[in-house]
């Protein structure tokens, strides 16, 4: 497998198991781990369970993309589920788990490479553009979401492709 010659392989110390945890976390990617280490920060006694190796699945495979990705969840259909107030609670928990991301990096000196470089939506119709955007202004209110619209010559610039009439800049998304 070619992944195996990139990635170099992590062996975790190993420890004699206790009979009893109080924290078991299955998984042993960047959000499993993230969970282990602040439970363990607390001082409980904490079991990572993983199949394969450290960060073997998504944290290493999918390109460590982090961001809110809001335009997915749709505050309308959301609203309309759960109400303004829990809406505009999930659209800042988002966010939130983007700045806890970047303090836990920071704090703990992990050597991630995180790189907020920002991340494009392009629309093929006027009227797509127009419900991004219009997503992304009920973002904003809800819970302070940066963006910025691009117009078509911005769009090909960063894609290299006329496809689009616009689009939309998303400044706090990126990698690790």
């Amino acid at each position: 497998n070619a992944w195996d010659l990139v990635v170099p392989e992590c062996v975790p110390e190993h420890r004699p198991l206790r009979a009893e945890y109080e924290g078991v976390v299955i998984g042993a990617g960047c959000s499993g781990l993230a969970v282990a280490g602040g439970l363990a920060r607390q001082g409980l006694s904490v079991l990572v369970l993983e199949e394969k190796s450290i960060g073997y699945g998504a944290s290493s495979r999918n390109g460590g993309m982090v961001g809110p990705s809001f335009h997915q969840l749709g505050m309308v259909a959301l609203t309309r589920k759960y109400g303004e107030e829990k809406t505009k609670s999930i659209m800042r928990s988002g966010l939130e788990a983007l700045a806890y991301c970047r303090e836990l990096f920071e704090k703990h000196h992990i050597d991630c490479d995180l790189q907020l470089t920002g991340r494009i939506r392009g629309a093929r119709t006027k009227a797509h553009l127009n419900a991004i955007v219009a997503e992304c202004a009920r973002l904003n209110e809800a819970a302070r979401f940066a963006y910025e619209v691009i117009g078509p010559s911005a769009m090909h610039r960063h894609t290299g492709s006329h496809a689009s009439v616009g689009g939309v800049l998303y400044p706090l998304e990126g990698g690790l």
